[in-house]
């Protein structure tokens, strides 16, 4: 049928993704996996990339520590094929900051810890999530790892209520979209900044 990947599950570090019994339960991230691996490797048999999937950016499990166990996880069970062919995604939402928000990632903005993002400091939460989730994987794997950006541009979760996309949204998708092109870009937050490369 032409599908080359497939998202298996969405935000498993979400609270709204578990039952009450399982999201209190130790070892998170191990519930997941022996829910998610023998779905994936089904998907890799089949010659389709099972792509990790998104994470709730901060989330009630912090993504990116979610995102490292999840990552050390699979090497430690040693899933070399999954490994190999291992796709994240992320959702790329602005979260009404600039496009340029966590531009660098944790090496940039090494202040920054789960739940606690000092008033001079920047997080994931925004647009260049991107960054942070391959510092992770270049950490963990000792390597970059092909992300998937969804939603990339969007002020939040499009799945709420409102069943437009705001005006001011539809710059920054636009804006993403010129970067990614190669373009040069204004950033639609600051008139007087450039988007840095993507």
């Amino acid at each position: 049928w032409g599908v080359k990947a497939v998202f298996l599950f969405d935000r498993p570090n979400s609270r709204s993704s578990w039952s009450a019994a399982t999201w209190s339960q130790n070892n998170l991230v191990e519930h997941f996996l022996d829910r998610y691996l023998p779905l994936a490797k089904a998907v890799d048999q089949a010659g389709i990339i099972p792509v990790l999937p998104p994470l709730q950016p901060a989330g009630a499990y912090w993504d990116t520590a979610f995102l490292r166990t999840v990552l050390e996880s699979l090497s430690r069970r040693k899933q070399t094929a999954l490994l190999d062919h291992l796709v994240l995604s992320c959702y790329a939402w602005t979260n009404q900051r600039s496009l340029n928000w966590g531009a660098g990632g944790p090496l940039r903005w090494a202040s920054a810890r789960p739940y606690n993002t000092p008033q001079d400091s920047q997080d994931q939460c925004g647009f260049r999530i991107f960054e942070w989730y391959q510092s992770v994987a270049a950490s963990v794997l000792k390597r970059d790892v092909p992300i998937l950006l969804l939603q990339a541009g969007t002020t939040s979760d499009p799945s709420s209520p409102s069943t437009s996309i705001p005006p001011h949204d539809q710059l920054e998708i636009q804006a993403v979209a010129q970067a990614l092109y190669g373009d040069n870009v204004i950033d639609p937050a600051n008139a007087d900044t450039l988007l840095a490369p993507i």
